[in-house]
């Protein structure tokens, strides 16, 4: 997922829907601090002049379950 949010201008934040910890989304290091495993509900906040795009790019990358299948 970081790979994929370094490719946007935008800022880009992600959070489990039952914390207040907020991670930034092109951080390796920060996403893996969240503990979101398979099947937890997260948040994902886009600012910026590319957000859209960015917001595609992830959602489709998670609709994808990660190319992991």
């Amino acid at each position: 997922m970081a790979q994929i949010a370094q490719r946007f201008r935008s800022a880009i934040w992600i959070s489990r829907i039952e914390g207040t910890q907020e991670v930034d989304g092109k951080s390796i290091l920060g996403i893996l601090t969240l503990g979101a495993e398979r099947g937890m509900q997260i948040r994902i906040r886009v600012c910026g002049e590319d957000a859209l795009a960015a917001m595609k790019a992830i959602t489709q990358l998670i609709d994808e379950n990660f190319h992991e299948e």
